[in-house]
């Protein structure tokens, strides 16, 4: 199951995103397509570009996700984001999850994500992040693999 996380797809997803400055939390939803983060064969890294739609806000929040260095059981991990900038971690594989750790950097935040699978198509994507100044974030979505090639012909 983990494999297909590993191959070029489309997911989409929905779920909610709490905040600590925000009383309740908001609906969000997902598209995240898997690549090779190089066309060169000879490059292993994949990459996951996520697209997070937050209700009620006009931009979206866009995570790049690069893994490198995939061997067994664990990998090396780069999260870009626009808001934040780049973090590094390490993640670690089993049989049917993926976890992620983005220790405390320059980058100024903390965090965590798991994943873990339902079944072959659908997961179950969680994380939490608390930032130098004390503002947490989490989240919890349900993704599902999308047999289209876009979001917008997944969603019709």
């Amino acid at each position: 199951m983990i494999e297909t996380l590993f191959q070029k797809n489309l997911w989409v997803g929905k779920g909610l995103l709490g905040l600590s400055m925000l009383e309740d939390p908001l609906s969000v939803w997902l598209n995240l397509k898997v690549s090779k983060k190089d066309s060169n064969e000879e490059d292993e890294r994949m990459q996951w570009f996520a697209e997070y739609q937050v209700l009620g806000y006009s931009q979206p929040i866009i995570n790049r996700y690069t893994f490198s260095t995939i061997i067994k059981n664990h990998f090396s991990i780069s999260l870009e984001n626009e808001l934040w900038g780049k973090a590094e971690g390490l993640g670690f594989i089993d049989a049917k999850s993926i976890s992620m750790e983005f220790p405390r950097g320059p980058h100024g935040f903390e965090g965590f994500e798991s994943i873990t699978f339902e079944n072959e198509t659908t997961i179950q994507w969680i994380g939490e992040f608390l930032t130098s100044e004390g503002l947490r974030s989490v989240f919890n979505m349900r993704v599902m693999k999308c047999e289209k090639k876009s979001v917008i012909e997944a969603l019709s």
